[in-house]
């Protein structure tokens, strides 16, 4: 039975209370106790409460209940206004509804909602034949009529707004908008005396009829959300507590109506409520007792369920609680018995439960999947309709409505599901105002309203977002089945409605023309909603909320029942897939990190059914799947390394080679079938200008593939990016037309689906492009669906995921299966048709963009599309179709800078992501105007950062790196001078002599042994090193070498492929690949000598032997290991051929003259030999050897070619020969004068001829080894060290040390015969210093000889990053610190320092002059001298300078600019402030900055600037003096801010955009000025005032809880250790910065962050520095607290308290509930073996769940202790700094994950 008119309510069912409450209908009178009124019958006995005290011999005879009325009664005979206060739920409004039955009173019913206005109060403007009149309402017919006036939730008006009933309540009395004026009946009467009626009348007076009461209905306010009672209306009224029943009313109330559960469970249960209620110092939010009787009366239903379910139906904490409030209830629940679910128990609702019957012909759906979980919620749901209504709650896409919609259809309903939404009041859930054809106003119902009346079942959707007050307004309606209509008419239930017709003997037609309505018995109404709003971001659900009706709530399904109803749903799905991402979101869900527990959120079970289905048409790709469903594209940096940490550890990644398809193919399979032909649909097709690449179209697969599962289409990325293209390009391709539709701020709920016009005076409605594309079965484009409010894009959730949509002017759109001609008129539904999509286009959420939580809100109902910037290989693709002319050099270095602004606004380095747009602009102009210089044209996008220096500064940078010198304004050019060398001379011949004989080879079998290498992948940093000045280095490649770490060697193996090695450790780096900076590091320490041994320091040789493999070979021992790049494999070389190990192991380049150490032979033929012996071997590139056995002992050989070589025996030389069918080995004769000794034959370039390498020469070469002369060029007799750039050298360079360098290491045959040699300093005349530069700043020399002109340069070489002290070691393979090879293009070389430094050099003059004139193009343009303009400028009013001052201080801090009077104004002279010239120091006062022009700076006279700079500096010292700070101090002090000033401003600056968006204004409807509401044009036409909105700042709803700020506790580790090394890796000092950059970073700030700087050490746990709400002024107190930390490092005890810092932390923390957000940052030296802790330990306290958020930071310079004990913790929650540079960024990340 429905509660409400007829149930059996508390005061209707107690036996009579004798002498108490007596009521008879004969006498007309009632009395209860001593008081009595006579009862007279009402004129219009409808309008009369009927059924609700219909036996007055059942009225309750408790004593509290009778003394209500009793109250009520002596109050109306006193003529007094009253108030009933209480509680939230029905037992207010059911004593007055009683009373007014008893009484036999009249009333109106007005609820009050925060969009209560004047026009819902007195009256209210009509139009009727084209004639505006005024209509009254209820208050003004209660007072005219003699009826009650019941206002409900008074505490809901704004302020201002009941005021208007004042004078009503005092005198009886108001002044109406038509005129007319109510006047007080006694004064009336009086006048009527006089006058008669009509005249009355005619003069507009009106009588308030005596019988005329207002009760009035509220609740207590602060205890409950609300506004305080204006105190001028509170005094006008008498007020009434009325509390809840008592426990043993309520209890005897559900025994009564619940006879199936024992008297144990209800006892339990009430027992736990009042326990709930009573508690104070908790304060959970109230539950609501009146609602227990309805619950019990729905447990009597399914007795079988737990008493938890009961409890869950009465009180829905999940999203009424707090995390800690909810585990708290827990407690209570065990405390009173009360059980829980029990497994394997399937309650059924009783055949005697009068379940609701719908007569639609509708079938349950064969798709639905009956899991157990959601068969419960169906019973639930059922029994609770057997009752009454229902709110049915659930997490996004959990299957809410799906599980209604399949409820609905057992039980014979199509649900009307009407969509709320933020904006909609209380007015538009039932009734809308329309004009028809003929002008005249009229009320149109809505949904739920036409449900009503026609015995339906609605579904209101989405009271998460509908603000509390209009959702309260359907009180009555739940209550107790009635409501007031606003066109005056009443809806009442269909017993009540019953009663009336008996009691008045009217008919049903003659009822409805009074305005009575019947709501039929089969009505319902379930509320669905989302357990947590994503568009308040807070938990909406309130206590009020709560008592309107139960509540159930959909459980999380498990995992099980997940995967098994996935396969159903997708039975072609792979299982194991399924598993994997059921396992996954469950992963995220039960995580104990904040960050991946959010995430969880985006992969509801629609999202995952989505995936399975995705994944049957794309199998191996369910990594990317899942990274675009949550949008990790876009996570801050901790977030995504946690998310991807999971991803790896649960080995979830996509299959290579599976993304291959045919365009052409995708795109015919989503073709426009069915859609209609002709112009229109034509003229709608997009066509644009679309250059397809292979990232581009590779989206436009995806989205094809998406459309062929029918799935509407979300494209989200960063401004730029092509999403719109994207779009047209698909509609293009697929022939499919479009309507566009762009959303704003403006936008409103109407305007989305509706157009207003006026014509002749009638509001008409045009369709919208929305419902144009619905009708068409067009694609919906809307664009910048993330600019529109969160409420206005959320009406679309209906649509896109059940094809309905209610429209503004009553119209609703619905499947075309639903509409049925034969039931009737059907015009007002819209039919969907089939083909009908929606393509949304937004911007990435999150700073800086700030739209709404477009992806939060109906993200799962589309299938996302991460739209990013191209790859460097589709981004070349697409510039060269848009800019052919431009070269490509120049293009990749536009890509390259890009990518990297790209990568920083990734990183939060950077606020605004630069864009494809912006790259494809400057391509275009290039291309247009190719004269113009680069550095112009790029500046066409980076001028808006003009006026922030530190972002400008910042790109130049990167630009400069990557070859653009933007920021460079004149040509600066330092390169090396141009030496002459003398002439090549004959020095000898090459003669050949008899003898030749053959050698036959043999082959030797090698053998391989497979290692399995360690390896890692590392970012490296490339930069372009003509940034600012043209040299003939081009650029430098930082690679990520360790701190002790040496350089050997480098070797070039193809294009973009280099591989470099190092000792100490020993490892090899590997750079391939031009789209991704990352290395390779492959650690070859834990392989044989490798590592080194006992008195053996490794010196590592590498060897190219073709692009993809080379030999790894170590010089001390021998051991050689062979690299294969397509694998990434390595092998160690052996053989079983006795003797061969012996030579391979001294695999070398054998040269004249005695070596102890061998080295590789470059080339691709590796020779060994051993000297004294006969036996000569070459390994070519597929590892085939052969051995010679030569007639005489080897003393050297020396390489010519891959297939000669000069060997000597003794005196004897030979010529060794590879032929045709053998080896031949012919002698011959070298005579050479001068001394000249041939070291190594240099490898061939371009050229034919042989060069060598030889002493004493700057070249020597041949034409060939037969018969030929040998010319030199000589070099001049030795040179004094004086004349030298170093006059002394290392005692470790000795001559005989030089000599036994591998000379191939050290010099190069490049193209065009330039040989280049690395010179050491203190072997290169100083006239190589170029004038400007310095010794120091070079280390050695690239001599580059020019054979062909007889010229020599010496290029500079600059120092490694770090001195090594291992000079000995470094003398065994260079002269310098660095190392060369031949690059890929034979006119550079590349070089190896031993700190990590690859650097590239051009040697060639003539590349280096095409460079340069490329280079200078780019700074200046081409022709530049023609585009010359002369024109006159004015010359800045020197009269205003005068004597630099610091200026006036103004009092109020008004803006002053360019008056040279005021202290702190801009663009002026003389006085402090900013933007001006001639001040003595900066002074910003807060007002917006007027800057002059820089060349007024530069005309300042010189003793201006010179006085400017000595009153700057007296300030200085003042302001020093004032914080007490000396000179050193601000000194010292600036020396850690300029490290971290950019950090701070970052976070600064995302602090301050995200507060904007807070303060963001917002539309205030019904005002009376402002602009015209579009949605009350017809008010305006029929002459309303509150027409109008405003935007201005919305003052948070009362109730709403106070924002709470963030808790932050950084403890500093100040142990010894950190003061022992810091001069090790500076980890002191960057914890310094890290302690400054919180104190500066959060200040001015506290109201938003409460933080704590405390440190731990051997002395305890917490040594406090920065208290909360104690927080350093200026800088004097912040160097003074990082004082204090230095000095505690240096006197603390030893010993560690890292465990008991952050336990600390964590308790103290876990109990201040004044907070919203906890976290703890701990910095520890991870030096935790040492004492005993355990990695274990620390992860569990990280773990612990309390609340609080822990993050460590571990400086890890010692050895592997940090990286083990990271792999030991929670990932994204750990950080490992090797580099102390990086804590100020790690600390702006975690800062960016929390406090913004």
């Amino acid at each position: 039975m429905l509660v409400g008119a007829g149930s059996a309510t508390a005061i209707r069912r107690v036996t009579l209370h004798t002498g108490r409450f007596t009521s008879t209908s004969s006498d007309n009178f009632l009395k209860i106790g001593n008081v009595a009124k006579a009862v007279k019958a009402p004129r219009r006995p409808e309008l009369v409460p009927t059924g609700y005290a219909k036996d007055v011999s059942k009225f309750d005879s408790n004593p509290e209940l009778v003394a209500h009325l009793k109250w009520l009664l002596q109050k109306d005979l006193l003529n007094q206004d009253v108030f009933l206060i209480g509680p939230p739920g029905r037992l207010r409004s059911q004593i007055v509804l009683q009373y007014l039955e008893l009484t036999q009173s009249e009333f109106e019913w007005l609820s009050i909602t925060r969009d209560s206005t004047e026009g819902d109060i007195k009256q209210r403007r009509e139009i009727r034949g084209g004639n505006a009149f005024y209509s009254d309402l209820g208050a003004v017919r209660a007072a005219i009529d003699g009826r009650v006036l019941v206002i409900d939730g008074v505490e809901k008006a704004e302020r201002n707004v009941l005021p208007i009933l004042n004078n009503l309540l005092e005198n009886r009395e108001m002044q109406l908008d038509d005129g007319r004026f109510l006047m007080h009946h006694n004064k009336f009467n009086r006048l009527e005396e006089k006058y008669s009626l009509k005249e009355l009348r005619s003069m507009g007076l009106e009588r308030v009829s005596p019988l005329f009461r207002v009760i009035a209905l509220g609740l207590p306010v602060p205890k409950f959300p609300g506004y305080p009672l204006d105190p001028p209306l509170r005094s006008r009224f008498q007020s009434r507590h009325v509390p809840d029943l008592s426990f043993e009313t309520s209890l005897l109330l559900c025994r009564s109506v619940a006879p199936r559960v024992s008297s144990s469970r209800l006892s339990n249960l009430i027992s736990l409520v009042f326990a709930l209620n009573a508690q104070e110092t908790l304060s959970f939010p109230y539950v609501p007792v009146s609602n227990l009787e309805k619950v019990a009366q729905i447990w009597n239903t399914v007795p079988d369920m737990p008493t938890e379910w009961a409890f869950n139906l009465l009180y829905p904490r999940e999203a009424l609680l707090s995390e800690g409030e909810t585990k708290r209830i827990k407690d209570f629940l065990t405390k009173f018995d009360i059980e829980g679910k029990k497994p394997n128990v399937h309650a059924k609702v009783s055949e005697d439960a009068k379940i609701p019957r719908g007569t639609d012909s509708v079938s349950p759906s064969p798709s639905f999947v009956a899991t157990s979980a959601h068969e419960e919620v169906i019973t639930g749901l059922t029994a609770s309709l057997s009752v009454g209504d229902i709110a049915l709650l659930g997490s996004k896409g959990a299957g809410k409505s799906t599980v209604v919609k399949e409820m609905a259809a057992r039980l014979g309903f199509r649900p009307t599901t009407l969509v709320v939404y933020q904006d909609m009041n209380s007015r538009e859930l039932l009734q809308s105002r329309r004009m028809n054809e003929s002008g005249d106003t009229l009320w149109e119902d809505s949904p739920l309203v036409k449900t009503a009346r026609e015995g339906g079942l609605c579904v209101l959707d989405g009271i998460d977002r509908v603000h509390p007050s209009a959702l309260s307004a359907l009180a009555p309606l739940l209550h107790h089945r009635r409501i007031d209509l606003p066109d005056g008419s009443r809806l009442v239930g269909s017993e009540e409605f019953a009663g009336i017709a008996a009691k008045t003997g009217l008919s049903v037609e003659e009822l409805r023309k009074r305005g009575i309505t019947e709501i039929k018995e089969a009505f319902r109404l379930v509320l669905v909603g989302d357990t947590l709003s994503c568009l308040k971001g807070t938990r909406w659900m309130n206590s009020p909320i709560a008592a309107l009706t139960p509540f159930m709530q959909m459980e999380r399904l498990e995992m099980g029942e997940k995967v098994a109803l996935i396969r159903s749903v997708v039975p072609q799905s792979n299982p194991e897939t399924v598993k994997t991402i059921v396992k996954f979101a469950e992963e995220l869900t039960l995580s104990h990190d904040p960050a991946l527990n959010a995430v969880a959120s985006s992969l509801s079970l629609r999202r995952l059914i989505q995936i399975a289905k995705r994944e049957t048409l794309e199998g191996g790709s369910i990594r990317s799947l899942l990274e675009r469903a949550t949008l990790s594209r876009f996570f801050p940096s901790l977030t995504k390394k946690a998310f991807d940490g999971l991803m790896e550890t649960m080995k979830i990644k996509d299959v290579e080679g599976k993304n291959e398809y045919d365009l052409h193919s995708e795109m015919e399979a989503v073709g426009g079938v069915g859609v209609k032909e002709g112009v229109e649909e034509e003229a709608m097709i997009p066509e644009t200008l679309f250059y397809h690449n292979d990232h581009h179209t590779s989206v436009l697969v995806d989205m094809a593939r998406d459309f062929r599962l029918g799935e509407h289409l979300l494209l989200i990325g960063n401004q730029g990016v092509g999403k719109n293209k994207i779009t047209d390009r698909f509609l293009q391709l697929i022939n499919r037309s479009r309507q566009y539709m762009q959303l704003h701020r403006d936008t409103t709920v109407e305007s989305l689906t509706l157009e207003t016009k006026v014509e002749g005076g009638v509001v008409k409605c045009v369709d919208s492009a929305l419902v144009r594309a619905v009708r068409n079965g067009h694609i919906l484009v809307v664009d910048e669906a993330d600019k529109a409010s969160v409420h206005v894009i959320a009406v679309l959730k209906s649509l896109l995921d059940e094809g309905t949509l209610q429209l503004g002017d009553g119209r609703r759109i619905v499947p075309s299966s639903w509409i049925d001609p034969s039931k009737g008129d059907s015009s007002n539904l819209i039919p969907l048709h089939p083909q009908f999509r929606a393509i949304l286009l937004a911007n990435r959420p999150g700073f800086p963009f700030l739209g709404n939580d477009l992806f939060g809100t109906i993200g799962d109902l589309c299938a996302v599309h991460v739209i990013d910037n191209p790859s460097r290989d589709s981004e070349m693709e697409m510039l060269k179709q848009y800019a052919p002319k431009v070269d490509r050099e120049t293009l990749l270095k536009l890509i390259g800078a890009f990518d990297d602004l790209r990568k920083m606004a990734d990183e939060g380095s950077l606020q605004y992501p630069y864009s494809t747009r912006e790259i494809v602009a400057v391509a275009k102009h290039l291309n247009e105007f190719p004269d113009d210089a680069i550095t112009e044209v790029v500046r066409n996008v980076f001028d808006f950062d003009q006026y922030s220096t530190d972002r400008l500064e910042t790109v130049e940078e990167v630009f400069q790196k990557h070859g653009i010198p933007l920021g460079v304004n004149r040509v600066a050019v330092r390169v090396a001078e141009v030496v002459k060398i003398p002439s090549a001379v004959e020095i000898g011949r090459w003669k050949r002599r008899e003898g030749r004989e053959m050698i036959a080879p043999s082959v030797i079998d090698i053998e391989r042994e497979w290692l399995s290498v360690p390896h890692s992948l590392h970012s490296f940093t490339e930069s372009s090193t003509r940034s600012e000045m043209f040299t003939e280095q081009l650029h430098k490649i930082e690679l990520p070498f360790g701190p002790n770490q040496l350089g050997t060697d480098l070797t070039v193996l193809g294009p973009n492929s280099i591989i470099a090695v190092a000792v100490n450790p020993s490892q090899m780096y590997w750079m391939h690949g031009d789209k991704e900076k990352v290395v390779v590091k492959f650690d070859l320490f834990s392989h044989g000598s490798f590592g080194g041994r006992q008195n053996i320091e490794p010196v590592i040789r590498v060897i190219r032997l073709n692009e993809e493999q080379a030999l790894i070979h170590e010089e001390s021992t021998g051991e050689t290991l062979h690299f294969d790049t397509r694998g990434w494999s390595f092998s160690r070389l052996t053989s079983k051929s006795r003797g061969f190990m012996d030579t391979l192991s001294k695999i070398t380049q054998p040269m004249f003259g005695n070596k102890e150490n061998r080295a590789f032979i470059p080339g691709d033929r590796v020779a060994s030999y051993q000297k004294g012996g006969t036996r000569f071997d070459l390994l070519d590139s597929k590892l085939h050897c052969i051995s010679l056995t030569l007639p005489d002992p080897i003393d050297k050989v020396v390489k010519v070619d891959g297939e000669r070589f000069i060997v000597q025996s003794g005196t004897s030389t030979s010529l060794l020969k590879e032929e045709r069918h053998g080896w031949s080995l012919t002698p011959i004769e070298i005579n050479l004068d001068g001394g000249v000794h041939l070291k190594t034959a240099l490898k061939n370039g371009e050229g034919t001829g042989l060069f060598f390498d030889a002493t004493n020469c700057y070249y020597a070469k041949s034409e060939d080894t037969e018969e030929s002369p040998i010319l030199a060029s000589l070099r001049p007799s030795t040179l004094s060290p004086l004349s030298m750039v170093d006059r002394g050298r290392p005692h470790y360079l000795s001559d005989k040390a030089l000599s036994l360098i591998d000379p191939t290491r050290n010099v190069l045959r490049m193209d065009g015969d330039i040989v280049v040699r690395v010179r050491p300093r203190f072997a290169t005349p100083k006239e190589a210093v170029h004038k400007e530069g310095s010794p120091m700043n070079v280390d050695g020399f690239l001599e580059a000889i020019d054979t062909k002109s007889g010229e020599m340069t010496y290029i500079p070489v600059p120092p490694p990053r770090r001195v090594s002290y291992a000079g000995n070691r470094i003398a065994r393979f260079t002269p310098t610190n660095f190392v060369m090879t031949k690059d890929v293009e034979g006119d550079k070389v590349l070089t190896l320092d031993t700190g990590g430094v690859i650097r590239s050099f051009e040697v060639s003059r003539d590349a280096l002059s095409k460079s340069f004139t490329r280079w200078k193009d780019m700074v200046e343009g081409k022709g530049r001298e023609k585009d010359r303009v002369e024109y006159t400028m004015k010359t800045p009013n020197r009269d205003m300078l005068k004597t630099p001052t610091v200026g006036k201080f103004d009092p109020s801090n008004a803006p002053h600019h360019g008056g040279g009077v005021w202290a702190g104004g801009s663009g002026g002279y003389n006085t402090a402030g900013l933007g001006g010239a001639g001040g003595p120091f900066r002074l910003d006062s807060g007002n917006d900055v007027h800057q002059i022009p820089e060349f007024a700076k530069r005309e300042l006279p010189d003793h201006i600037i010179k006085k400017a700079k000595e009153l700057g500096k007296e300030e200085y010292a003042k302001r020093l003096k004032e914080i007490k700070m000396s000179e050193h101090d601000a000194e010292s002090y600036k020396s850690l801010w300029d490290r971290i000033e950019g950090n701070v401003k970052h976070v600064r600056e995302i602090i301050d955009g995200f507060e904007a968006k807070k303060k963001e204004r917002v539309w205030l409807r019904h005002q009376t000025t402002g602009d015209l509401d579009d949605s009350k044009l017809i008010e305006g036409i029929a002459g309303e005032n509150n027409i109008y909105r405003r935007r201005q700042d919305k003052d948070p709803d009362p109730g709403t809880p106070q924002t709470k700020p963030k808790r932050l506790r950084v403890c500093m580790d100040l142990s010894g250790s950190m003061y022992r090394f810091n001069g090790y890796d500076k980890r002191l000092q960057r914890s310094m910065e890290t302690a400054l950059l919180v104190m500066t970073a959060l200040e001015g700030k506290e109201e938003k962050v409460k933080y704590e700087l405390t440190g731990h050490s051997g002395d305890g746990p917490c040594t406090p520095f920065v208290t909360r709400d104690r927080y350093p002024q200026n800088d004097k107190e912040r160097l003074n607290i990082l004082k204090e930390m230095l000095a505690h490092t240096q006197f603390c005890s030893s010993g560690d308290y890292t465990l008991e810092a952050l336990n600390d932390a964590r308790k103290t923390l876990a109990k201040d509930e004044e907070s919203d957000d906890r976290i703890v940052l701990l910095l520890s030296d991870a030096n935790l073996e040492r004492y005993g802790i355990q990695p274990k330990s620390l992860a569990r306290l990280m773990d612990k769940d309390d609340g609080v958020k822990a993050y460590v930071i571990l400086i890890g310079s010692l050895g592997e202790q940090a990286e083990e004990l990271q792999s030991a913790l929670p990932p994204g929650r750990s950080f490992v700094v090797k580099d102390t540079a990086q804590l100020p960024k790690i600390i702006q990340e975690i800062f960016d994950a929390n406090i913004l």
